[in-house]
């Protein structure tokens, strides 16, 4: 293996944060694969996507996936409170996702 780094996939490269991570890896020497998604897919293109990236990552053998997510997966709830703490718990409501005018705009 020498001095070669390994293969790094970064979900969501084209956000802000991922792009920064993927710059950063590559700078490091890493090789990196990075994954973008159509603007007009929600949650269930998302969950199949990742699932078929971490898929194909098992295949490949990758060791490291690097999961990167828009902060619309976590906040999009009608009872959502301003000093709440987002975490992994915090998933947004689907439904409301769907009939929410500021979330329309977003993907337009």
């Amino acid at each position: 293996m020498g001095d070669e780094k390994e293969t790094v996939c970064v979900t969501g490269a084209g956000g802000y944060q991922a792009s920064w991570l993927v710059k950063l890896l590559l700078l490091r020497g890493y090789k990196v694969h990075g994954t973008v998604r159509d603007p007009a897919e929600m949650i269930g293109p998302a969950v199949e996507g990742t699932y078929n990236v971490l898929k194909a990552c098992s295949k490949a053998k990758v060791k490291k996936v690097v999961m990167v997510s828009s902060v619309v997966a976590v906040f999009m709830k009608p009872n959502l409170t301003k000093d709440q703490i987002l975490d992994e718990t915090c998933w947004s409501d689907k439904e409301y996702c769907g009939t929410n005018d500021e979330l329309k705009e977003v993907r337009h």
